[in-house]
């Protein structure tokens, strides 16, 4: 570890005056001083072209904008103590001090009050961004480029004597091409030479550099990147941050969140849905049992060994950024031209061979392709996604000019907690900038874990794409359906082959494939098309009448119970109802599953049409969490009640689901048809009388007593 870091002195002597300056209220010497940095420190904050929000934290609120002609990120601090400001100016320091190609750099600030800014580069995402929310897995040979670089960019940091601590996807910054990350936040990092001294007390005097103070509790960053040395407080170093890199490759490599695919082995639990970690169970178990994600089973031997290497228990036997960067510069040598930078040698066609695959086609899979290349479309089939095209379906379909609908959402954990969240939901609003008409709303209620509902709801659109020209509307979403199903089970049978191979590590094997049932809205111009598969429902509001979309697929349905019955699959009642299978579940229709579709499970969505008309005021989709305790009719009623803006509306059910006793995961999509604005006009609408909500808090008049917590359809029982 070095303790005399190479520094720009004259930047850490300005931040340094402005923050005197600063302190004795002489603002114009602040001001002058911030003028004759190499990096402007005292910008106007006028000459900032401020546009929309891109995200918001608990220490900054980030911002698109322009900065002297160039596009850039506006980065507001949230400064309550002298403490935030503190570290600020540190995090300033650090950016501006490290000048690599993998980091990202300062580009000027404002180290005055009221406002704290600082400018950074616009980028186009970050590599969590490209991975779980487009569905992006780059070939072995570009995952490698892109873990040296992040690598080298380490490298950099390190050499500067600065500890980053929160090395993940998230703080991975990537141009639209993805071949040129960047590191960014610094802003818990800390210099090596105050944890070596125990604090900034123990700082060399006249060192005059702005610390933010060693006072945070030691275990800072995100859980799922902490080393085990860190969640036992043993102490943070560079080799710490070399652990959360090799997390990092690994999820990229995945397409997998650190450990949210990882169960407890414990066969006292009562059902599957008592098998996750909880988050100190979590930590327990990587800083004492030696958990580790899985291996993504395709990648170089030697990659797999590094990984190994430098997520090692003991921070000593960890390689250092340079070393880790030397060694995958000699792994790239042996993968051929095409990881010596070929695809940046062929400009825009990087994204189209790679970057922009669909998942469907992948030779190296989101959360894992199909293995049975049969279930793979041909590239042929398949344009590249720079624009979607109008399919043979959709060209009859009616396109109203002043179609407007808005769409929002709420999630939440419910009594269950947060570590026990398996719902997830995808809207894609409008589809695609070439096709404003469309619209993409999709709900997954997972079950035997979250990987499945995440993995849906990550990899939707992308599988749509790769379905968009079929004949029909549901064709396309049948065939997106039934991928997701084959690619998710596939993934999920290599990992279990990665987990035999390392039989050490018992706490990460679980032999039950996740599933999730699915609730697809695709809406083009007029025309609203319903896919379901599971006991997620689908109902319009329409002349304010509630008109339900689709049908719960369970056990309990005779066509259902036929159909399984037919495929020779296990059926018994239990309590009055039915279950499939040995374990038990009721729905009859799910994505992933594995070890039920041989009992009858399908994935095959059942899909409807419904031409909507002035009539439709909006659309409500929803897990069962939400209709288990609430009729059609009273969710649309409480949607009248409420404001109309469609988060505010979801967030409305699911509170009262959740106040009525729900004891399951709650998700819901609320999609207004027509231009809304105030209460009046929705009710202006419509022609017939609203449903009188009756709601728990009694707004409207008090709902009737409800029973005790119910057992969801998609929880296996106890088969032991």
């Amino acid at each position: 570890m070095c303790t005399e870091r190479p520094s720009s002195e004259a930047l850490e002597s300005a931040i340094s005056g402005m923050a005197e300056a600063v302190g004795k209220g002489d603002f114009e010497r602040a001001a002058a001083l911030g003028k004759t940095s190499e990096i402007p420190l005292s910008i106007d904050p006028g000459t900032l072209g401020l546009a929309n929000q891109l995200a918001a934290g608990s220490q900054s609120l980030l911002y698109a904008g322009t900065y002297e002609g160039s596009p850039c990120a506006v980065k507001k601090a949230i400064i309550r103590t002298t403490d935030d400001l503190e570290n600020f100016r540190k995090d300033l320091l650090m950016s501006a001090e490290v000048q690599h190609h993998h980091v990202l750099r300062l580009k000027a600030a404002r180290l005055l009050p009221p406002q704290y800014l600082a400018v950074f580069p616009l980028m186009a995402g970050s590599l969590a961004d490209a991975v779980h929310e487009h569905g992006w897995r780059p070939q072995n040979a570009t995952l490698t480029r892109i873990a040296k670089s992040i690598a080298e960019g380490l490298a950099a940091i390190h050499a500067h004597g600065i500890i980053h601590r929160d090395i993940k996807l998230a703080n991975v910054l990537v141009d639209k091409h993805r071949l040129e990350p960047k590191i960014s936040d610094f802003g818990i990092a800390v210099w090596d030479w105050e944890v070596e001294k125990g604090g900034a007390a123990g700082a060399a005097p006249g060192r005059g550099r702005p610390s933010g103070g060693f006072h945070k509790r030691l275990m800072m960053g995100t859980l799922e990147y902490m080393a085990p040395e860190v969640l036992l407080r043993q102490g943070i170093s560079q080799a710490s941050d070399i652990y959360a890199w090799a997390i990092s490759v690994n999820e990229l490599a995945t397409g997998v969140q650190p450990f949210s695919d990882c169960t407890k082995e414990n066969p006292a639990v009562h059902t599957i849905l008592d098998m996750n970690y909880g988050r100190q169970e979590l930590a327990a178990a990587v800083a004492a049992e030696g958990l580790r994600p899985p291996l993504e089973p395709s990648l170089p031997g030697e990659l797999k060994q590094l990984l190994e290497h430098c997520w090692h228990a003991d921070p000593a036997q960890r390689p250092s950024a340079a070393a880790v960067a030397s060694q995958l510069d000699g792994l790239l040598q042996s993968l051929g031209p095409e990881s010596l930078g070929q695809e940046q040698a062929q400009g825009q066609s990087a994204p189209q061979e790679d970057n922009m695959k669909p998942a469907a086609i992948s030779q190296s899979s989101a959360t894992g392709p199909s293995q049975d290349a049969s279930h793979q479309l041909s590239p042929a089939s398949i344009a590249v996604e720079a624009g979607w095209q109008t399919p043979p379906w959709m060209q009859e379909a009616s396109f109203v000019s002043s179609q407007q609908i808005t769409v929002g959402n709420f999630e939440t954990s419910g009594q269950r907690g947060d570590d026990r969240m398996e719902d997830a939901s995808a809207i894609s609003s409008p589809l695609d900038e070439a096709l404003p008409h469309c619209h993409l709303l999709a709900v997954f209620d997972g079950h035997a874990g979250a990987a499945a509902a995440r993995h849906a709801a990550a990899h939707i659109r992308s599988q749509l794409y790769s379905h968009w020209g079929c004949a029909t509307a549901e064709a396309a979403l049948t065939g997106t359906f039934e991928i997701l199903d084959r690619d998710f089970r596939a993934h999920h049978h290599r990992k279990l082959a990665a987990e035999g191979a390392r039989p050490s590590v018992a706490a990460a094997k679980s032999r039950t494939c996740p599933g999730a049932c699915a609730l697809a809205a695709l809406i083009c111009g007029s025309t609203l098309h319903i896919a379901n598969a599971g006991d997620c429902r689908a109902v319009l509001c329409s002349q304010g009448e509630a008109v339900q979309l689709s049908t719960d697929h369970t056990a309990d349905v005779i066509a259902e119970r036929d159909r399984i019955k037919a495929s020779g699959g296990l059926l018994y009642q239990v309590a009055g109802g039915w279950r499939i299978g040995r374990a038990g579940i009721q729905v009859s229709r799910s994505l992933g599953d594995a070890e039920l579709k041989a009992d009858g499970l399908i994935s095959a969505p059942e899909v409807t049409q419904r031409l909507l008309t002035e009539a439709d005021e909006f659309l409500i989709l929803a897990s069962d969490g939400l209709w288990e305790r609430m009729s059609n009719e009273q969710a649309c009623g409480l949607v009248h009640d409420t404001v109309k803006e469609a988060g505010m509306a979801a967030k409305r059910l699911a509170t009262e689901a959740l106040a009525r006793g729900s004891g399951d995961n709650i998700t819901v999509v609320v999609a207004f048809l027509q231009p809304v604005s105030t209460l009046e006009q929705i009710y202006r609408k419509g022609r017939a009388s609203r449903p009188a909500a009756a709601t728990f808090h009694g707004t409207r008049g008090k709902g009737p007593p409800m029973p005790g917590p119910m057992y969801s359809a998609d929880e296996m029982q106890e088969t032991l």
